[in-house]
């Protein structure tokens, strides 16, 4: 518990207090066979709060739904 909390301010020092925003990460590469709900599934994409700053410009807002 202690590791968690040292690491877990760690990261907040090294964002400097940054706004944090949701975001999908890829972790690894996603396969062409896979949709995005196997890639969720499947530990390729995370579900993250990554500083506002690093968020690409591209990065889909919302889900899309078909």
């Amino acid at each position: 518990m202690l590791s968690y909390v040292f690491l877990n301010n760690a990261q907040q020092r090294a964002y400097h207090n940054a706004k944090l925003v949701e975001a999908y990460v890829v972790v690894k590469a996603v396969p062409a066979t896979l949709d995005g709900t196997q890639a969720i599934n499947g530990g390729y994409i995370k579900h993250q709060k990554i500083p506002q700053q690093f968020r690409p410009t591209s990065a889909v807002d919302q889900a899309v739904e078909h």
